[in-house]
C-alpha cells in the first residue's frame, strides 16, 4: 500500500488537498446558493415579470421561459455565472432596457469572478500546502537516514582514532577513507566524496592545529548537508567579515601613515641634498676667486 502511495504521490497529494478543501468549498458554494438564491428573485421581478420584455427572444425562448419563476431564474443565472453564451442572454436585455446592465455585471463580477475565483485559489492554496507538507516530511525522513549514517561515521571515526586522544587528524582521515570503505560508501551516500571530507576537515582546522574532534566533523558534515546555515553559524559568519573589514582598515590607515613618513623623508631628503649642493656650488666659487687672487699677486711680483 505504501509503495502504491509512492509511486501515485501525485494523485494523492491532489486527492488530500481537495479534501482538506472541502470545508471551506462547502461554505463558499453555501454563501453562492444563497447569493443566486436572491439574485433569482430580483431576476424574476425585474426581468420575468417585466411586460417590457414580452417581445424578447433569448434564442428560441422567450423571457418568461428564462425568468418567470424563481427556480428558472436559478438556472438561467447559474449558466450566466459560467458564462455559457452570456452575451446571448444579456444582448438583449440590455438593449431593451439598458439598466439592466448594472443587475448582469454586478453578478458576473461577483459570483464568476468572485466566489468562483475563490473555489480555484482554495484548492490551489490546499494543493501548494499539502506539497510543502510531503516535503517536509521527505526532509525529515533524509534527515532520520543521514543521523543514522553519522552515527555509523562517529562509531567507525572513533575506531580510527588510533592515539585515543578524542581527536582526529588528517593522516588518520586519510587512513580510514583509504582502509576503511564503509566510510567511504557512508559518506558517499550522504553525498560527500572522500576528496570534499577531506577539503571539509582543512576547512573545520580553522587553527592549523592539525587535529579536529571527531564531533565537529561530524557537525561540520551535518551543516553541510543541511544547505541552510543555522543562525549562529550566520551571525559568526557575520561577526568574522566585520572583523575582518576592521583589520583591512587598521592595515589601510597603517599604510597610509607608512607612506605620509616616506614623503616627509623624501622632502627632507631633497632639502637636505638641495643644502649641499648650494655649499658644492659656494665653495667652488670661493676656489675659483683665490686662484685667481693668486695669479694676480704672482703677475705683479
Amino acid at each position: 500500500m505504501v509503495k502504491l502511495i509512492r509511486a501515485l504521490q501525485g494523485l494523492y497529494m491532489l486527492v488530500t488537498a481537495f479534501w482538506h478543501a472541502m470545508k471551506s468549498m462547502c461554505f463558499i458554494l453555501s454563501m453562492m446558493i444563497f447569493g443566486v438564491l436572491l439574485y433569482s428573485i430580483v431576476a424574476t421581478v425585474l426581468i420575468g415579470r417585466n411586460s417590457a420584455f414580452d417581445d424578447v427572444r433569448i434564442y428560441d425562448d422567450t423571457v418568461d421561459d428564462r425568468f418567470g419563476t424563481v427556480y428558472r431564474s436559478m438556472y438561467s443565472l447559474f449558466e450566466l455565472m459560467t458564462l455559457e453564451g452570456w452575451d446571448q442572454v444579456a444582448r438583449p436585455l440590455v438593449e431593451e432596457q439598458p439598466a439592466v446592465v448594472i443587475f448582469i455585471m454586478s453578478f458576473i463580477m461577483i459570483f464568476t469572478f468572485g466566489m468562483l475565483n475563490m473555489v480555484v485559489a482554495l484548492v490551489v492554496e490546499k494543493t501548494l500546502e499539502q506539497t510543502r507538507q510531503m516535503g517536509a516530511c521527505k526532509e525529515r525522513e533524509l534527515q532520520l537516514q543521514m543521523a543514522t549514517e553519522l552515527m555509523k561515521i562517529i562509531n567507525v571515526f572513533r575506531d580510527s582514532d588510533e592515539d585515543g586522544s578524542g581527536t582526529l587528524s588528517l593522516e588518520e582521515l586519510e587512513k580510514a577513507l583509504e582502509t576503511n570503505e564503509s566510510v567511504s560508501n557512508d559518506l558517499a551516500e550522504i553525498g560527500i566524496p572522500a576528496e570534499d571530507a577531506k577539503e571539509l576537515y582543512k576547512i573545520l582546522d580553522w587553527d592549523n592545529s592539525g587535529e579536529v574532534t571527531v564531533k565537529e566533523f561530524v557537525e561540520g558534515i551535518s551543516k553541510v548537508q543541511a544547505d541552510v546555515p543555522s543562525t549562529w553559524d550566520a551571525l559568526a559568519t557575520h561577526s568574522n567579515v566585520r572583523r575582518l573589514m576592521h583589520d583591512i582598515g587598521k592595515l589601510g590607515d597603517t599604510v597610509a601613515g607608512i607612506e605620509n613618513k616616506l614623503n616627509t623623508r623624501d622632502k627632507m631628503l631633497g632639502e637636505v641634498l638641495s643644502a649641499v649642493r648650494s655649499m658644492q656650488s659656494s665653495s667652488g666659487s670661493s676656489s675659483r676667486s683665490g686662484e685667481r687672487f693668486q695669479s694676480t699677486s704672482q703677475g705683479m711680483v
